[in-house]
């Protein structure tokens, strides 16, 4: 590494940072680079941002009188920068990950714990080997917690997650057919994913879900406390009853071991699935030492991100969005949501392709579109993978004129604009790169 005026770089830094968009006074930006980006080239826009020096790659050209410090990888320099960043701070970091429900588990458990702490949250899903050491950038002294997201697609990147965070928790909301393109099969899901429980400190609690076929073998991994989460007798935290008078709320009755009574949650969103994602964060909570009051209210104080089990209405109709990712295990889930709103009414199941399927995509599409056709009354899709799912629906038995594969958005909204009436509830559902949000706004 060689440095420029070095003494004063250590005088003056005030944090590290890689968005030159949002660089201000007394920042080291780092110029990162990718497939679609080269950070180098922004360094300018970042100095004129207040950035005081930048960490640029050896040997490249920048701005004269532009103070800069030279490495051979300036994403491996970002990352170890977090990582002694991080270890300034003797506080509880929770690490969330799975294949399905991250961010919403995340931002739950952000609330729960910001009734007793002052808590860092991952912002958005700035979950991989950039969001989160960007993210831990913002701890500060006034920080007695933080809860970190961690998305990934490849086995080892996981454990280098780790290396960087030092979580102390790690909660994993479940094990899904998720980037199969990458990793192969639901196995090697288990194994990547499994990485952030072997990389917990000895004593380092986990909080896993009691249903998920991979429980037992999750937990051989660990090595510590486990909480568990779920609808099933062995959780620790266990759904006992549960009953939503609409499609945006739900009360359930939660039950703790240990505890004679169980005790109540007020929940601004609907699903089984979105249930379970509350019973991690109570979980957490309780390893956390967050009383039943305080997760009662941070849990109520939560809703729903954009584009993720959303609730809107349209000329009578219910609009069920939680377009903003999907793959098997979540659309299932999603398509479980749809069968319980729409109760005895019509259901519009309005979907997008699934990416990151690799050889199964096909296949996989097809099967979900068997499932679908039990629990939607019309399919409503797009693309090469859509038609896949069209086919399946005809072989589980929908009506062919129940089935429509169009070319694009706008064929969408306009072929769902005749046909929904007052009464039906539609399900918005699709990979991010599917954009299924555009058919919203063409209705």
């Amino acid at each position: 590494m060689r440095t420029s005026r070095s003494e004063d770089l250590r005088r003056s830094v005030r944090r590290v940072w890689a968005d030159s968009r949002t660089c201000r006074s007394g920042d080291l930006f780092v110029a990162l680079t990718g497939p679609r980006f080269d950070g180098h080239r922004f360094v300018a826009d970042a100095r004129k941002k207040g950035a005081i020096a930048a960490l640029v790659r050896e040997g490249s050209s920048v701005l004269e009188g532009v103070p800069i410090v030279q490495v051979d990888d300036t994403l491996r320099a970002f990352q170890e920068l977090a990582a002694a960043h991080r270890r300034r701070f003797a506080i509880p970091v929770v690490a969330v990950s799975g294949s399905n429900g991250k961010t919403t588990t995340k931002e739950m458990i952000g609330r729960v714990l910001a009734e007793r702490f002052t808590t860092l949250v991952t912002a958005g899903n700035y979950n991989n080997h950039i969001g989160v050491p960007q993210t831990l950038f913002r701890l500060t002294k006034r920080h007695q917690a933080a809860v970190i997201e961690m998305g990934i697609s490849e086995q080892g990147e996981m454990s280098r997650l780790c290396e960087i965070a030092a979580p102390t928790h790690g909660v994993l909301t479940n094990i899904g057919p998720t980037h199969l393109a990458t990793l192969g099969t639901i196995e090697t899901v288990a194994r990547a994913k499994g990485e952030l429980l072997k990389s917990l400190p000895d004593g380092g609690t986990a909080i896993l879900n009691a249903d998920d076929p991979f429980f037992e073998r999750l937990s051989s991994w660990v090595n510590g406390p486990i909480l568990s989460f779920g609808f099933s007798r062995r959780a620790t935290v266990r759904a006992l009853r549960m009953q939503s008078k609409n499609p945006s709320s739900s009360t359930v009755c939660v039950g703790l071991s240990g505890r004679k009574h169980g005790f109540t949650l007020h929940l601004n969103v609907a699903g089984r699935h979105n249930i379970a994602n509350a019973l991690a964060a109570v979980a957490t909570g309780t390893a956390l030492g967050v009383g039943v009051a305080r997760i009662q209210t941070g849990l109520a104080r939560y809703r729903p991100a954009a584009m993720r089990s959303q609730v809107r209405h349209w000329r009578g109709a219910t609009i069920l969005n939680d377009c903003y990712n999907a793959n098997p295990a979540s659309l299932s889930a999603a398509l479980e949501w749809l069968a319980e709103v729409k109760g005895a009414g019509r259901g519009f199941a309005v979907l997008g392709e699934m990416r990151e399927l690799g050889g199964q995509e096909a296949a996989v599409h097809r099967e979900m579109g068997r499932v679908l056709a039990s629990r939607a009354d019309y399919l409503m899709t797009m693309g090469r993978l859509g038609a896949e799912l069209g086919a399946g629906a005809l072989e589980a038995g929908m009506m062919a004129d129940h089935v429509v594969v169009a070319k694009d958005h706008g064929e969408l909204a306009g072929r769902l604009r005749t046909l929904l009436r007052k009464g039906d509830v539609v399900l918005l559902k699709g990979s991010r790169a599917a954009r299924m949000e555009h058919v919203l706004e063409k209705l």
